[in-house]
């Protein structure tokens, strides 16, 4: 191997792991906002929900990330139900029909938080619903955060370039010849 085309593959290394670097980086540290609520507008919000009365928020997701979600509401007596399901399954909500769904908190607390781990791509909605048999209001703070998780293939050019630079390396010490005196 020439010389030139060993700066050039460690050249290339180089900036495969850098890009991968600040990738990952850029991945790892962001927190990205949800859009959208079918109630009062906004990833975190507050309202007053009567009985069977319920907001949410849309998120696009896939199964990488993970979904933060968390409410409060003022009445102790009144359990908030929250549940995640994709859209068709909400239209089917909305609508009064039977829907499948991932239960996230069971209405027996006013005030709760998890993390959900969405189980494939798709926009996915988080219906906080005031179900509760007491059928009392209760003004609610909720939010809902999307935190980017990171594919395992996006560490295939980071390993590449690593494979690359160790390759090199050794590859010049066994290449270099001795000088004795």
């Amino acid at each position: 191997m020439r010389k030139n085309q060993k700066y050039f593959l460690l050249l290339i290394s180089t900036i495969a792991i850098l890009l991968s670097g600040v990738l990952v980086l850029s991945l790892i540290s962001t927190q990205m906002p949800l859009n959208g609520s079918t109630k009062s507008g906004g990833l975190k919000g507050s309202i007053t929900l009567n009985y069977n009365e319920y907001v949410s928020v849309s998120i696009s997701a896939n199964q990488f990330g993970k979904i933060q979600w968390s409410f409060s509401g003022s009445n102790t007596n009144v359990g908030i139900t929250v549940r995640a399901m994709e859209y068709s399954e909400y239209l089917d909500f909305v609508g009064g029909y039977s829907y499948t769904y991932y239960s996230l908190s069971s209405g027996s607390y006013y005030s709760a938080s998890g993390t959900w781990t969405p189980s494939k791509q798709a926009v996915w909605y988080i219906i906080f619903w005031n179900h509760d048999s007491v059928m009392q209001s209760t003004y609610l703070i909720y939010s809902a955060t999307l935190v980017p998780g990171i594919p395992a293939f996006d560490f295939i050019p980071v390993i590449i370039g690593l494979l690359s630079v160790v390759y090199l390396s050794l590859k010049t010490i066994h290449n270099k010849k001795q000088i004795t005196f």
